[in-house]
């Protein structure tokens, strides 16, 4: 275990982006396994799996209250930002109200943001369900992150910024460098949007 604060400073005036890891970048490990190799790599915070994301490894938290305690004893002792939750799918059969267990742990640890997957074909059903979602983090201090992929019923930025703006909630947009690649409309040939529907993407 690397000490707390064990980053060189910076210098006055100097300004450097934060380094956060997201759980997808070794979602096969175990998370204590997980906070040790985020603290050996030197990122400056960390984005925690809380919810089951359809189709990837899962190893649950909520509950385990040894487990989380130990978590949280190493995120703190190693100086780590917590940023992110993962992931939010809203799907046919989604029922938001399952989602407050693992945003309320989320909170606990410090998170900022959850990390939202539009992942289904009815329009107006998703953006319903995005706006019980939105209401329902923002019940724990958080904002949603909605994140968009050609593999997924969300796929485009005009799409999202769309999502956004007919939900009428506060929410950001997570953009995936390696996902808007291969979208019809990649974010360099984007018009600006207001500021106020995508003030940050993680």
């Amino acid at each position: 275990m690397l000490p707390r604060n064990r980053r060189a400073k910076t210098s006055p005036g100097e300004h450097l982006r934060q380094i956060i890891i997201a759980p997808t970048t070794l979602q096969d490990t175990a998370p204590l396994d997980y906070i040790e190799a985020t603290v050996a790599a030197g990122y400056d915070g960390i984005g925690l799996r809380v919810h089951r994301s359809p189709g990837l490894p899962f190893h649950p938290v909520a509950g385990n209250t040894a487990l989380v305690a130990e978590m949280k004893s190493r995120i703190a002792d190693a100086g780590l930002a917590v940023f992110d939750l993962y992931s939010f799918y809203l799907e046919p059969d989604t029922e938001v109200a399952s989602f407050a267990p693992a945003m309320e742990l989320g909170a606990a640890f410090g998170a900022k943001y959850a990390t939202v997957m539009g992942a289904d074909e009815n329009w107006s059903r998703q953006r319903d369900n995005f706006v019980r979602t939105c209401d329902l983090a923002a019940q724990f201090g958080l904002t949603c992150s909605l994140e968009f992929a050609v593999i997924r019923p969300l796929a485009t930025l005009p799409q999202t910024v769309r999502l956004i703006e007919e939900a009428k909630r506060d929410a950001v947009i997570c953009i995936d460098p390696c996902g808007s690649t291969f979208t019809t409309s990649p974010v360099r040939n984007q018009p600006s949007w207001n500021a106020s529907v995508a003030r940050g993407s993680s």
